[in-house]
């Protein structure tokens, strides 16, 4: 590496800065991806905690099985998926009912 550095350094090679505009893009680009990125941290934390706190529920493989035989073109990974989403989604609610009261 050094060897090519210093070859394009001799035919008179630079490192390019690009112009105003490009380099407000860059920064305004940079914001928004470090921005991203700390609240991604922040909901992945948090989605493990839940995950981890998580129990699934006792007759799951029947669930699953359910599911399939409704639309066979489901696969059991899918099926997990959609049971844990109505379930996320029945405790929001219930939690949202109770806040409430």
């Amino acid at each position: 590496m050094t060897w090519l550095e210093a070859k394009l350094a001799a035919a008179g090679v630079v490192k390019v800065i690009p112009n105003d505009e490009t380099l407000a893009t860059a920064y305004q680009r940079a914001t928004y991806v470090l921005a991203i990125n700390t609240e991604f941290e922040k909901i992945h934390q948090t989605a493990q905690a839940l995950a981890a706190a998580t129990v699934p529920p006792v007759d799951l493989r029947r669930a699953v099985a359910r599911r399939i035989e409704m639309d066979s073109t489901l696969t059991w990974d899918a099926a997990v998926t959609q049971i844990a989403d109505s379930q996320t989604n029945r405790d929001q609610t219930t939690h949202a009912r109770s806040s409430h009261d």
